[in-house]
């Protein structure tokens, strides 16, 4: 693979790069890693490395537990004691990685479902509250990245949000075209 950057790297930064979906399993990410012959250490690899096996052990029978007994019966029948039971664990997941809750990608998809599951039962408004923090959490990422990229080129942003982002967009207007066409649905 060949990666051509925009800007200098300096050595030991971090490059954030995505061979395999965050939201798969640490093993299932960690033996895709080895077949293509990478010894990975971003953060989340490295954070899968350090959490004792009871933590492992923990995400591992909560989101089994999610899988296999709510998630197929939630999508047909929203009632409330499934709901409450998703709700408690994905909350037992945010608490399992609270000191990282950036590196939380296994309540995603389980958000989205309680999403679903919420506005079958008639419950529009917690629905799409649950939906509205996906979304922050998107635009949250989205910023981080666009920072990124173009902070290299225009310089250190200040703290004036409507202006740094209305640059980074002018600037993505002329290197990405479908770039803006992205940030415009965020």
């Amino acid at each position: 693979m060949f990666i051509r950057s925009l800007r200098p790297i300096s050595k030991g930064e971090e490059l954030i790069i995505s061979y395999r979906s965050a939201d798969s399993s640490e093993e299932i990410r960690l033996r895709y890693l080895k077949s293509v012959g990478i010894d990975c250490h971003c953060r989340l690899c490295k954070l899968d490395d350090s959490e004792s096996p009871e933590v492992n052990d923990r995400r591992i029978r909560l989101l089994n537990t999610f899988e296999k007994l709510i998630k197929p019966r939630i999508l047909n029948v929203a009632n409330p004691s499934l709901i409450k039971r998703s709700e408690k664990i994905v909350s037992e997941l945010h608490n399992l990685r609270k000191e990282q809750p950036d590196l939380e990608f296994d309540t995603l998809e389980l958000s989205k479902i309680l999403a679903f599951a919420h506005r079958k039962n008639g419950n529009l408004a917690e629905a799409l509250s649950i939906l509205k923090e996906q979304m922050e959490e998107a635009r949250k990422w989205f910023d981080i990245l666009l920072k990124k990229l173009a902070e290299p080129i225009l310089g250190k942003f200040k703290d004036d949000e409507i202006k740094w982002k209305k640059d980074a967009f002018h600037l993505t207007e002329k290197i990405f075209p479908v770039m803006n066409s992205i940030a415009k649905c965020l």
